[in-house]
């Protein structure tokens, strides 16, 4: 009788293990997936998605031991058991990515803030569905999945300051030979793009800028509050330079002889810079520029001209 209920107990707690494993990992890929269909996700692309999946193996794996480790509750499934659970989901999650970050790293804060929403999720989730009860662990994991899809992109625009940045390259009309590659990246349609170099343009002459202009390329990348940056290149960038993006609001910054000025001064910026630089032995470019966005990806191009151009 001993004999089989000891094998008894060591089967209930590997089945618990593998339960919360499954659970853990089920979890996962629901969260990611759907946050990346619904449009609340950090990842930019689904190589992310699998990348974080792949990640959460261990994990999970990590969670069954732990299971198996952890002591028969019995009929004592009481709320001070259900929020200790709880607790300890959050601080493994929590210290799963800690380790992950410091051996691996996530390539962008975006991803980073993605997986530490989705490891504590699915730890909550597969801990309470496997020992905190059938009622509560199925509301506990309801509750984390549903934060853990929602929550996270606004949290993380806040903090990132993520913005609507539209930035735009004008040149003289004088300029000939001018191009840009990639052109006009981040737009719906033609009537999009020429509705934003109407207002680029406009933004130029209320900055009450002498002469005339034409945009060469535009971008538009992030979301959140409309922000726009217009690059006014009247010459070949020679020298490497940082110019702040403007927060929600419009600001002209113009190639001088001495450098780059910007108007409004008072107009508001933050941390992150749009990138200009030139190529001494690029005989063929006007410059190279990168445009970072809130989750640290950069978008790199190039802008073109003929030896007429260059003058």
């Amino acid at each position: 009788m001993r004999r089989s209920t000891v094998e008894s107990f060591m089967n209930q707690r590997l089945v618990r293990s593998v339960l919360v494993g499954a659970f853990a990992l089920a979890v996962a890929s629901i969260i990611l997936f759907v946050a990346y269909a619904v449009g609340f996700r950090l990842t930019n692309n689904t190589d992310n998605i699998w990348r974080v999946l792949k990640l959460t193996i261990p994990f999970a794996l990590f969670l069954a031991l732990v299971t198996a480790a952890w002591p028969n509750l019995g009929g004592n499934r009481g709320v001070a058991s259900w929020f200790i659970l709880i607790i300890l989901a959050v601080a493994l999650g929590c210290g799963y990515w800690l380790l992950i970050a410091r051996t691996l790293g996530f390539g962008s804060m975006s991803l980073g803030t993605q997986a530490l929403a989705c490891w504590i999720a699915a730890a909550v989730a597969g801990l309470l569905l496997a020992l905190g009860g059938r009622t509560r662990g199925l509301l506990g994991s309801t509750l984390a999945c549903v934060l853990a899809i929602f929550v996270p992109a606004p949290i993380f625009n806040l903090l990132a300051h993520n913005q609507a940045l539209t930035v735009a390259i004008v040149v003289p009309d004088e300029m000939t030979g001018v191009s840009v590659s990639p052109r006009n990246v981040g737009f719906d349609s033609q009537s999009a793009i020429e509705a934003s170099a109407n207002r680029v343009l406009q933004s130029i002459r209320g900055a009450e800028i002498q002469g005339n202009y034409r945009v060469v390329y535009q971008a538009r990348r992030g979301e959140g509050k409309q922000s726009l940056a217009i690059l006014l290149l009247n010459a070949p960038v020679t020298a490497s330079i940082q110019l702040p993006e403007p927060d929600g609001a419009e600001v002209v910054y113009v190639q001088g002889p001495h450098g780059w000025t910007k108007t409004p001064l008072g107009a508001p910026t933050l941390h992150r810079n749009i990138e200009i630089w030139g190529a001494s032995d690029d005989t063929s470019s006007l410059a190279y520029f990168g445009i970072p966005d809130a989750t640290g990806v950069s978008l790199d191009g190039r802008v073109a001209a003929d030896d007429q151009s260059r003058q």
